[in-house]
């Protein structure tokens, strides 16, 4: 296999395509299509070493569907060829997936959210385009949903929680976990921690089942009521004291 792996089939539009496919007691390995029935192209030890394990060689159709085939692949069969650039990046939060469309990206929009949808089911349920800049006082990004169900409460874990809240109507990140893991290690049980935006609690949940002491706010009322049940749900039977 090893000695095949610079001559096995590949393309770039395709996102995972097996090259060796096992048959009864055989294996069929797929050579790419720039190589002739003869072999011409493979080093001469290498086809002698072909021949002598026995090694038939035989023209196969293969059939290339949907799921083969990457996301960009897909839009740039349906979108005009002057777009060159695609956006197909996402952050997932919970059944959620949320991209940043561009402006000239903006008339093909529920095609690329349905296109990322269908590709990501069953994990993700839901597509959203943020459609400004994060100006609010309580730092919710503005969001229209392009593809899927129209529920934007999440449930998601992170740091050994479990996390629920309404995405449309506070503030999370899910880029920050590496953030939130490093703060929880450093800080240790029995001490004292003060989280003045705590949102949703990803800093302040995880840090009391450590054992440490949190006081913590949030201007947001969707975030201080979720930080609380998220709260209640993790830390059973810990002491929680809420003020409003």
């Amino acid at each position: 296999f090893g000695r095949l792996k610079g001559f096995l089939f590949k393309r770039k539009d395709l996102k995972n395509y097996p090259f060796l496919i096992k048959e009864e007691n055989k294996s069929v390995f797929l050579l790419d299509s720039s190589i002739s029935i003869d072999l011409s192209e493979l080093p001469p030890d290498l086809r002698d070493h072909l021949n002598s394990l026995g090694a038939k060689i035989a023209v196969r159709s293969i059939t290339i569907g949907f799921e083969d085939k990457s996301i960009e692949s897909i839009l740039r069969s349906f979108l005009p060829s002057e777009i060159k650039t695609i956006t197909t990046k996402y952050e997932a939060v919970g059944h959620i997936g949320h991209i940043n469309l561009r402006g000239h990206e903006e008339p093909y929009k529920y095609l690329i959210g349905a296109v990322l949808l269908e590709k990501n089911k069953p994990r993700l349920r839901t597509i959203i385009n943020k459609v400004g800049a994060i100006e609010n006082t309580f730092r919710v990004l503005p969001m229209e949903i392009i593809a899927g169900d129209e529920d934007t409460i999440v449930t998601l874990k992170e740091s050994g929680c479990t996390f629920r809240f309404d995405f449309s109507q506070v503030f999370w990140n899910s880029r920050l976990e590496n953030e939130h893991l490093r703060i929880i290690k450093i800080c240790n049980k029995g001490e004292v921690v003060c989280d003045i935006f705590a949102g949703v609690g990803p800093f302040s949940v995880p840090l009391c089942r450590k054992g440490c002491i949190v006081y913590c706010n949030d201007l947001n009322p969707y975030c201080y009521k979720a930080l609380i049940e998220n709260a209640e749900n993790n830390l059973g039977k810990k002491k929680i004291a809420k003020f409003q």
